[in-house]
This record gives C-alpha cells, structure tokens and sequence, in this order.
C-alpha cells in the first residue's frame, strides 16, 4: 500500500519497454510513455565472416534456461559458445557435451567478435527489455528468442530473427533445424539496431520532456 500511494505522487512515468509499461499499468493504475534505452551502434558491427556456432552470452543463472540450450545443442551436435559466469556455470559445465566450448567472461571487443562470426544468437529467457539482441543485430547476427517481455521489442521475425513460443528442448532443437541464417540481411539487422541508438534516445527523451512541461500534459 505504501508503495501504491507513493506511486500516485510521480508526474510522468517512464518505461523501458511495453513489459515493463504494462506492469506499471497493473500494479500502479498509472499510464507510462516508453522509452527504450539505447545500444553503441557505432561499436556493435560485423568484424568477421560467419563462423559454424550459435552463442548465448549473459550470467549464468538458472532462469534464463541456458540448460535447455545446451541440451538442445548436444543432442544436435553442433557447435555451441557460452559467454558468462555466474553461479549456474559449474552445472551447465557438467552437462554440456565437447561440442560445446565455455569461454568465461570476455571484454566488449571479444564479445563483438563472437556476436559477428554467429550464425545466430539465442536468447531464451523473458526479460524487461534486453540489449543483447541488438547488439547481436548490430554486429549482422539474427537472434532465436522467447515471444514473451522485451525480445517482442527487439526480434522481429523473419527479418531480425525468430520468436517461439517456449523454450524446451524440442522447441529449440525444432526451431535450429530449419534456422537459416542466409536469410536475414546484414543490411537490415544493422538498419534495425540503428533505431535503438544513442541519438533516437535523445531525441525521444527531448520529446518526452517537452510533453511533460506542457500545462495540460501532467494530470
């Protein structure tokens, strides 16, 4: 109750994205503007050619069903790269097969070049917004992600990547055998990344900000 009353006194909410839009709507009763944060897109471009392997990047906690990736991909047999740490590696560590290679935690410049060479980057869990598949766009990489939270904002199927409904072992393993990433043009994943730059972040905010100085603007 403190918290809703708190609430009501804000002027003007702001979201990062329709999940997080909605749950204001729910839990506060109160109407947001969204605003979604931003990626470097001048940083997250290709830097190579295609490789053979998919990736996950990200902690390595037990809600974002990494387990499931790994024991999709070992009973395909492909190749499969893990960026991250976290309290879930030692068990992931313990059922992933050869095909599967851990490379810890690495810097902005490794990761960039493990999102370029991808053939595609899979983001199984909901979250509020998610940059990583921007970032894997930016760097003409497509992205494989739960149709739930903010992957709905930064996937668009067919042209940035694809979108299932769950995530098990047979969705995945379903959904990578008729994964093509020839598909999906370098050209329009960087063109899609660009939408989430720095300066559209200004500019919105800009706009925002005039909207809420306007007298009938703040009810």
């Amino acid at each position: 109750k403190w918290d809703y009353n708190a609430a009501q006194k804000v002027d003007f909410f702001l979201a990062n994205g329709s999940e997080v839009k909605e749950r204001i709507k729910k839990y506060y009763n109160r109407d947001s503007e969204v605003l979604h944060p931003f990626i470097d897109v001048d940083f997250w471009r290709p830097t190579r050619e295609k490789g053979d392997y998919f990736l996950i990047a990200g902690r390595l906690t037990p809600y974002k069903d990494y387990d499931k990736v790994i024991l999709a991909f070992n009973k395909l047999g492909w190749p499969l790269h893990v960026i991250g740490t976290g309290r879930y590696e030692g068990y992931l560590r313990s059922i992933a097969g050869p095909n599967i290679i851990f490379l810890g935690k690495v810097d902005d410049i490794s990761l960039r070049h493990q999102y370029s060479g991808a053939r595609g980057f899979i983001y199984p869990q909901m979250e509020d917004f998610g940059l990583m598949p921007l970032e894997a766009a930016g760097c003409g990489t497509a992205a494989l992600g739960l149709a739930k939270g903010g992957s709905l904002e930064t996937i668009i199927p067919g042209r940035t990547g694809e979108l299932i409904e769950s995530v098990n072992t047979d969705s995945l393993i379903e959904a990578l055998k008729v994964w093509d990433e020839g598909k999906y043009s370098t050209e329009v994943l960087i063109a899609h990344a660009q939408k989430f730059s720095k300066q559209e972040f200004k500019n919105k905010l800009a706009e925002l900000v005039n909207k809420i100085m306007k007298p009938d603007a703040i009810s």
